[in-house]
């Protein structure tokens, strides 16, 4: 059987089949151009997104407009809509939707009061879109744990913490090989020599006041601040009430340093009977009824600062036969 050909004059136009071909490829290319995209072509959750639907030939002279916030769609706890908008650009006319999704995969976005796209055919409900989570493929295994940061001076603080601890713990080995006797010791020269600068220091601001001051009343009551005052660190050093002892009592104290090398000159000087000597001049001036002169009271602070010294002295000696630790920190200042 031959193929059938269709003569020029046949009754079936042969243009229409080509007017038909024509007519679908043109209705191809106008739906591939009315396609909806997204801007950018991957949504994830959370980032700003468009929505671009070409509208077509149909919708041409529809105004362009724009709405903002929540004026043409109901609020959604999936997606929020920023912005809608018809715009003509090209000769095309497009509809522009900016929106912001926080859940992923398909989303049906809120119907679209827009009457004016509503009367030519434009579905203003069921448009969807994808969104992509960031936590997608590879992304949902954790990474390694990161190794802990280091605070500035921990390494210093670590190694000054251990250093104090191996002190403290030589320190404490120190005073049991040493004994506590040695340590009371210790802490008892210290604390009198201490006694001893004060008394010093004491002496030099009292003999101010009184070369400061004229004969009359105020000389009886620097007599009395100075026998209150040396009485004090007699009460301090020896450890016995020396406030309460009158003149003749000084003589029975005991003595006030023990030391086999003292110096004969210092031997009749740091003793309670040279106390008592200078006692009983008080007691003389205070009560004698005469005025007390200024002469006397120099000459009565000479006396104590006498007995400082030499009590300095005789407590220097006797720790240097003792080979006490302290024996250069009781020194004077400035001596040789």
């Amino acid at each position: 059987m031959r193929g059938a050909v269709i003569p020029v004059d046949s009754p079936f136009p042969w243009w229409v089949l080509l007017l038909v071909l024509l007519m679908g490829q043109a209705e191809a290319q106008v739906s591939e151009q009315e396609t909806p995209y997204l801007i950018p072509q991957t949504v994830y959750v959370g980032d700003r997104a468009r929505l671009v639907a070409p509208l077509g030939p149909a919708f041409s002279n529809v105004e362009a407009f724009i709405m903002e916030g929540t004026e043409a769609f109901r609020p959604s706890e999936d997606l929020i809509i920023n912005r809608i908008a018809v715009e003509h650009r090209g000769g095309q006319t497009r509809l522009l939707i900016d929106f912001i999704a926080y859940r992923p995969g398909v989303l049906e976005l809120p119907p679209l009061g827009i009457p004016s796209l509503a009367l030519r055919g434009f579905p203003v409900s069921g448009i969807q879109v994808h969104i992509t989570s960031i936590l997608s493929g590879d992304s949902l295994v954790l990474s390694p744990a990161v190794p802990p940061l280091v605070v500035p001076g921990t390494i210093t603080l670590i190694y000054g913490t251990v250093a104090s601890l191996v002190l403290l713990a030589l320190l404490g080995l120190g005073i049991r090989l040493w004994g506590r006797g040695s340590l009371q010791q210790l802490g008892e020269c210290f604390r009198r020599w201490r006694l001893i600068r004060f008394m010093k220091k004491r002496l030099q601001h009292l003999r101010t006041m009184v070369e400061g001051a004229a004969d009359g009343h105020d000389a009886g009551e620097l007599l009395a601040l100075v026998s209150s005052e040396f009485r004090g660190f007699l009460t301090l050093f020896t450890g016995i009430n020396c406030r309460a002892l009158a003149a003749g009592e000084f003589t029975g104290l005991p003595p006030l340093v023990v030391c086999d090398t003292q110096a004969p000159d210092d031997q009749g000087i740091v003793t309670g009977t040279f106390l008592a000597g200078i006692f009983r001049r008080c007691d003389t001036l205070r009560f004698s009824g005469t005025g007390i002169s200024r002469e006397a009271l120099l000459d009565m602070l000479d006396g104590l600062e006498h007995f400082i010294d030499a009590l300095e002295e005789v407590e220097k000696q006797s720790h240097r036969g003792k080979g006490a630790p302290l024996q250069g920190a009781l020194a004077p200042k400035g001596a040789a």
